[in-house]
């Protein structure tokens, strides 16, 4: 071998060599996102010392009865998510990513609270979050002042198989919340309201059911919120228990929030109107049916019960348009 090709080949012998002792297949987890630690749980103690981040944690099916434990504040949990409510004893887990609380069983894990004025779970600062197959609940006689499940500064949170039930005084309580999906999962016998949301964004509610709710106000609240949609969702009986306490609408969303609804069944809900406020509702192949308000195709879904002092297609509440059938109806110019 001559000198020139036995350099060559020494060269590409060690190039060859430096790349076999390199790992040349790229680690599972990137360094920077530790692998989620998988966390088996069958009563609340267990529940709660199990939080953190990078995590899956089974919760075994039961009761998981949240004022059995000790209020002691770590990095990832404290207690009050009002700190000037005296009364608010609310668990509060924040700080977290990658975190996922789950019921591997048929029937869901049960997390409960017997104090009125507690939100079931509440989140801050969270990433990556997951609920699965979980029951929150107010186990309450009567209404309460606290709602199921707040969510404050979380982004990419999904719920899924859950019921979040009440006497809460709603379902879901967000602030700047960025990337929620809710699917086939539920929300039940609030005493107020089913959600309230502001600065939520990309948020997706599919296969879901919204029933038996006794609002006395505003059902559904969007403020500074798009991106907003509800697919294949029921809405059933929400509405008060005395007639006088019928909320102005159904729905209320401000300029900055556009809300999108298809294929859903809204079935004998309260309001006067479909919607308050300036906000945007697209409405596509829906179906309703003895509901407070009522759309007359005939009139371009100008609800019957509201006068209709601007002509076809407009009434107050409506703002900058609302819809029915996938066509939205703008405002009149100023």
């Amino acid at each position: 071998m001559g000198k020139k090709h036995a350099l060559v080949f020494l060269l590409a012998l060690a190039v060859s060599g430096s790349a076999l002792a390199a790992d040349p297949v790229a680690p599972a987890v990137p360094a920077s996102q530790p692998a989620a630690q998988t966390i088996k749980v069958k009563n609340v103690k267990e529940l709660i010392a199990a939080i953190g981040s990078n995590r899956v944690i089974e919760l075994a099916p039961g009761d998981y009865d949240l004022s059995e434990i000790e209020h002691k504040a770590t990095r990832n949990l404290r207690w009050g998510a009002d700190p000037n409510n005296g009364d608010d004893n609310s668990l509060v887990i924040r700080h977290v990513e990658n975190l996922t609380l789950q019921c591997a069983g048929d029937k869901a894990a049960r997390i409960t609270t017997p104090d009125a004025a507690v939100t079931v779970l509440t989140f801050v600062d969270a990433t990556n979050l997951t609920l699965r197959n979980l029951e929150l609940v107010h186990d309450v006689q009567g209404d309460c002042s606290a709602g199921v499940i707040a969510l404050n500064d979380v982004h990419t949170v999904g719920i899924e198989k859950c019921t979040l039930s009440g006497s809460g005084s709603e379902g879901i309580t967000a602030a700047e919340v960025d990337g929620l999906t809710f699917k086939n999962s539920i929300i039940t016998h609030c005493s107020s309201t089913i959600l309230t949301v502001t600065e939520m964004t990309h948020a997706t509610f599919v296969d879901s059911s919204f029933k038996d709710n006794k609002v006395t106000d505003t059902p559904l609240t969007f403020n500074k919120s798009s991106a907003v949609s509800f697919t294949h969702c029921t809405f059933q009986s929400n509405k008060p228990e005395d007639a006088n306490d019928i909320p102005e609408a159904f729905i209320s969303a401000d300029d900055e929030s556009k809300i999108e609804i298809t294929n859903c069944e809204l079935n004998d809900n309260t309001g006067t109107d479909l919607l308050t406020g300036d906000g945007t509702i697209t409405t596509k192949d829906c179906t309703t049916k003895d509901n407070a308000f009522t759309f007359d195709p005939s009139e371009k879904h100008v609800p019957k019960n509201v006068p209709d002092p601007f002509g076809p297609g407009f009434h107050p509440g409506m703002g900058r348009g609302a819809a029915m059938g996938g066509v939205v109806i703008p405002a009149p110019p100023p």
